[in-house]
């Protein structure tokens, strides 16, 4: 009895992906988790796409660094990434960039009222 393979969308970027030019089109630093935990080579392998499954389990062994991985991501992707853009997104301090949930945009300080001088 032969295994069917069920395909399924690939979450990335907010949008559930179903083709690889919409998986290039949304392509973020979220792509390395989806490489990591094995979905991304899942994926390809739904959708009879041997060859980048195993491109992208040989560069999952390969590539221990995250940087360095998503670089050889978007080699196997063939998708064209600047070094800036990459130096951005990894190399940004831990919190940059991070939403904070309940609070105002302000903080809690009193302003005080400045008086104008009198002439």
């Amino acid at each position: 009895m032969a295994i069917k393979i069920i395909k399924f969308d690939l979450p990335i970027n907010g949008t559930k992906v179903t083709t690889l030019e919409a998986l290039r089109d949304n392509l973020t630093d979220e792509i390395v988790k989806l490489a990591r935990s094995g979905q991304l080579e899942r994926w390809f392998k739904s959708r009879q796409m041997q060859e980048l499954a195993q491109a992208v389990a040989a560069a999952v062994a390969e590539h221990a660094e995250d940087k360095a991985l998503f670089l050889a991501l978007c080699e196997v992707l063939e998708v064209e990434v600047y070094p800036a853009d990459i130096s951005a997104i990894f190399d940004a301090p831990p919190k940059a960039g991070l939403a904070i949930k309940r609070r105002k945009y302000f903080s809690p300080i009193r302003i005080l009222a400045v008086e104008q001088p009198q002439n």
